[in-house]
């Protein structure tokens, strides 16, 4: 296994998008970690997991379908967030966390709320996620919603801006 140090140094930035891009038309997805510019490394997504989550939403926050964003492309546009945070992707080293069922779309103000809002806001939009789809994650990544919870306390704002200074 190669650790993040020798990958930052032998792995620049092109190198980065060519290999996501090969790894994006493969027949089969892998998630493996490449270095990024805010952190240490970065657990590289597959694009069409999550317009296919967003699709399949109907283009709608999933927190609070009243919740509306500008239109792109004729329909509204909406970001895709992983309820277990692929963050933790090495604690599930036989299961990859970039599945459809884990993609949620929510719109902007939804999505910046749940990676950098308080604390108990955080935790009552993990709950509410999980309430609409957590069996079906639970059968794909053996996670309790007490679990997921604990990804949503310890200064995950501060994570999420890159600052690993805990």
């Amino acid at each position: 296994r190669t650790n993040s140090s020798n990958w930052s140094s032998a792995i620049n930035p092109t190198h980065t998008r060519r290999v996501a891009l090969l790894l994006w038309r493969s027949e089969t997805w892998h998630s493996i970690r490449l270095p990024n510019q805010l952190s240490e490394s970065q657990w590289i997504r597959n694009p069409k997991l999550r317009d296919n989550a967003l699709e399949d939403a109907g283009y709608l926050c999933e927190f609070d379908s009243s919740h509306t964003s500008f239109v792109v492309g004729g329909n509204r546009f909406m970001e895709g967030h992983h309820l277990v945070p692929m963050e933790y992707q090495d604690r599930f080293p036989s299961q990859t966390l970039d599945f459809q069922e884990n993609i949620f779309s929510l719109c902007p103000n939804c999505h910046r709320k749940i990676h950098l809002g308080e604390t108990g806001d955080r935790i009552k939009m993990v709950n509410s996620l999980f309430n609409s789809r957590g069996r079906e994650i639970s059968e794909v990544v053996k996670v309790s919603l007490q679990i997921i919870e604990s990804f949503y306390i310890d200064d995950w704002g501060s994570m999420c801006l890159g600052n690993n200074d805990r």
